[in-house]
């Protein structure tokens, strides 16, 4: 996996190797140095269903304008409109971590 060095920003790949004397996790590079895990930052995994559905949530709180005339077909629409929208904006956010 690959984590990056707090004191110099390098990232590197490393493998789980269990414990050091300092008892905290330690893990190896593929270069074979061991690091201890207070001295990496690992990359963070980004869970995209789940921020979509927050987005999704969000778009459609903020909207407000429902009358009670074709309440049901303008609440579709505007559902509709937000999971684009939402699906526009982590199409976006993708692309930049490519």
């Amino acid at each position: 996996m690959k984590a990056i060095l707090k004191a110099t920003g390098e990232t590197v790949e490393v493998n789980s190797l269990g414990t050091m004397s300092i008892s905290c996790g330690a893990y190896r590079t593929n270069d074979g140095r061991t690091l201890p895990a207070t001295a990496l930052e690992f990359e963070k995994v980004i869970d995209w269903e789940q921020r979509r559905y927050e987005l999704i949530k969000e778009l459609f709180l903020k909207w407000t304008g429902i009358d009670d005339i074709k309440r049901e077909v303008i609440i579709k629409e505007h559902i509709r409109i937000c999971v684009q929208t939402a699906d526009a904006f982590l199409a976006e956010l993708k692309k930049d971590k490519a």
